[in-house]
């Protein structure tokens, strides 16, 4: 897949989080440290724009657009890790982008975000123990959830989960939110998923 220089028009269902509010999560002077959690439950497989339509390998599964955008994004991702000179020095060719898990003993002024991308569809039976870990996110551990698909469970995932960003701006004593929650409700586009995951981490 190739992602277009050009945003493309906005689509999707009415809970679409807007493009024009969609904005990097962490500032482009901060080292970042990259992490992709992707959910891979049943209902990936369902229609991405209506849970009974086509299903995995049908390119309108929830599953195969995800793919399709993850594959610009991880090229982005990899360019935006700070961290894969340092890992691959010794000449590694597995460490560094989205395989490496831990900073090792630094100072922590001089550690990098941990910038969590979670792409989901809210359609897991244990999403809300994930809201207490979204609750305490920091200027250290970001966290983006971009949740795919559409429906009423999609719906109050996406509810459920900006609540917890609004509980996270709460906590933090300088008013800042460490967490950002875009739906992708009904979009079918993998370009413009990807295009607005790359704003989001980049």
């Amino acid at each position: 897949m190739s992602v277009v220089n050009e945003a493309s028009a906005e689509t999707g269902g009415p809970n679409r989080t807007p493009r024009s509010e969609i904005r990097p999560a962490v500032s482009a002077n901060r080292k970042k440290e990259p992490v992709l959690l992707l959910d891979l439950s049943t209902s990936m497989n369902w229609g991405a724009a209506d849970e009974y339509g086509p299903e995995w390998p049908d390119a309108g599964s929830r599953r195969a657009i995800v793919i399709e955008a993850l594959h610009g994004l991880v090229r982005v991702l990899e360019r935006e890790d700070s961290e894969a000179a340092a890992e691959q020095a010794d000449g590694s060719d597995e460490l560094g982008g989205l395989m490496t898990h831990g900073f090792g003993n630094r100072d922590p002024d001089e550690q990098p975000v941990m910038l969590t991308l979670v792409v989901t569809d809210g359609e897991a039976d244990d999403w809300r123990e994930f809201e207490p870990v979204l609750e305490k996110a920091t200027a250290k551990r970001v966290f983006v959830v971009a949740i795919v698909g559409s429906g009423r469970k999609h719906d109050a995932t996406v509810v459920a989960y900006r609540a917890a960003a609004r509980k996270n701006l709460a906590r933090d004593k300088f008013g800042k939110g460490h967490v950002a929650v875009v739906s992708f409700d009904a979009v079918t586009d993998p370009g413009e998923i990807a295009l607005d995951l790359i704003t989001l981490v980049s």
